[in-house]
């Protein structure tokens, strides 16, 4: 395996964010932790968004602009950095959150 994740978002309507759990995999090497995206408003998954990932230890890990679209059934996740894609991924709303598996863009 050479990278892969998987994120679950949910919306927040108290604090008015996309909340996340999330895993990723490099080699043997196994990453897991939460995040917090913001918006002006959510009231859906799609948008453009400003997310910050934090580690097992709730440190900030990493920082990401993210646009999220749908198609048809499914949802387009992109994550970047000063405008450089960095993350692809695609998912899928099941049970009220949405469930996305992502991959470095080489």
């Amino acid at each position: 395996m050479n990278d892969i994740g998987i994120v679950k978002y949910w919306i927040n309507s108290e604090s008015n964010s996309l909340d996340s759990e999330w895993i990723y995999a490099v080699g043997d090497t196994v990453y897991l932790g939460t995040g917090i995206t913001e918006s002006e408003k959510i009231s859906s998954y799609e948008g453009d968004y400003k997310v910050t990932y934090f580690d097992e230890d709730k440190k900030p890990y990493l920082h990401f602009d993210m646009k999220v679209v749908k198609q048809d059934s499914h949802y387009v996740v992109e994550w970047s950095n000063n405008g450089k894609l960095q993350f692809l991924g695609v998912g899928q709303v099941h049970d009220n959150s949405l469930y996305v598996g992502w991959r470095k863009v080489v």
